[in-house]
């Protein structure tokens, strides 16, 4: 697969790559052709969210979210820079904001914010925090998402750990490890 600009491709490459792994398993198509830009923008976000922080990144999500007000993961990733903030009424907010119909074509984004929705929870000290984790453990293993549920399970730990639960602790981090 080679393209000019593989960030620009992002979804066209996902898109292949889905196929070539499952070719029997019909794909979801993009509704409309992928912005080059918006991509672009998305994928710098991300980057400068792992090595620039948060207050760097926000400003690609946002830009991303003023060319396509209606994408997703740039919502999501924009809530995430709200939760490194310490904004999570904010992330909060925005995460809950993404509709039903978009967590349930996309069960990686679906992952993605339950697992964040629970560490809202858990920097709370939320009373329901152990349903939280457990939907966002559900939510990452039904999408397959590897990364997702070594988060998940590492958070169920903690979690166990503040509860003194220590059999708990040590299956959870075991889990997380595996």
């Amino acid at each position: 697969i080679s393209y000019p600009s593989l960030p620009a491709a992002l979804q066209s490459i996902s898109q292949q790559l889905l196929h070539l792994l499952n070719p029997k398993q019909s794909l979801l198509l993009a509704s409309k052709k992928a912005n080059p830009i918006t991509s672009l923008a998305l994928a710098k976000g991300m980057q400068a969210l792992q090595q620039e922080g948060p207050i760097r990144a926000i400003k690609y999500f946002q830009a991303v979210l003023l060319l396509e007000e209606e994408n997703d993961w740039a919502k999501a990733y924009s809530a995430r820079s709200s939760f490194a903030l310490g904004q999570w009424i904010e992330a909060e907010t925005l995460f809950k904001g993404i509709t039903t119909q978009a967590l349930v074509n996309d069960p990686s984004l679906d992952a993605f914010i339950h697992y964040w929705l629970a560490q809202i929870a858990f920097r709370r000290g939320a009373v329901e925090l152990d349903e939280y984790v457990n939907t966002a453990i559900k939510k990452a293993e039904s999408a397959s998402d590897a990364k997702q549920m070594a988060r998940s399970y590492r958070l169920k730990a903690q979690s166990s750990w503040h509860q003194q639960d220590w059999p708990a602790h040590q299956m959870w981090s075991d889990k997380a490890q595996a």
